[in-house]
């Protein structure tokens, strides 16, 4: 009897170990997109989401893809392709979807459904694109430099962001 429960516990050691390894490597392989990355800082989905705050290169959070949504306006929004979390494929856009909240949030996006503050014209700046918000007529921009520090969909400031592919 002993025997068989140190060979059912060790199967179930065995399975959780492998279970584990597997979402590891799925975790690794669903990181696509691109850094967007402004004075050695990138857009970052805080903890996987919601806030959009700044960090250092090279974290799965880091990785965004520019989408055209609305092809005829020139709009498009930036789309969180970086990791698993309950905002994969959110967009940036109002915090909380909320219109009168320019602080950079995800919330749910495609199928023609745009968060408040999810458009954005990109324009080609000096070595990278900047992204003007359409309902706040501001720029996307950090408040000021450092890892965790929130970024803002109303800032006076072009941020331009160097585009750093996924290597």
């Amino acid at each position: 009897m002993k025997a068989r429960i140190f060979a059912i516990a060790a199967a179930l050691t065995l399975a959780i170990g492998i279970g584990v390894g597997s979402s590891g490597s799925a975790y690794a392989q669903n990181v696509t997109g691109d850094q967007f990355c402004f004075n050695n800082f990138c857009l970052n989905a805080w903890n996987g989401g919601p806030y959009v705050n700044e960090f250092t290169q090279g974290v799965a959070n880091n990785y965004f893809t520019v989408i055209s949504n609305q092809p005829a306006t020139g709009y498009v929004n930036l789309e969180f392709t970086g990791s698993r979390s309950p905002y994969e494929f959110g967009c940036i856009g109002d915090f909380g979807n909320s219109q009168t909240d320019a602080r950079a949030g995800l919330s749910p996006c495609g199928g023609g459904n745009v968060p408040w503050g999810g458009n954005f014209t990109a324009t080609h700046c000096p070595g990278g694109l900047a992204f003007k918000n359409v309902h706040w007529n501001g720029w996307l921009a950090p408040a000021s430099a450092g890892d965790g520090t929130p970024y803002y969909l109303n800032s006076a400031s072009e941020a331009c962001f160097v585009d750093i592919p996924t290597g």
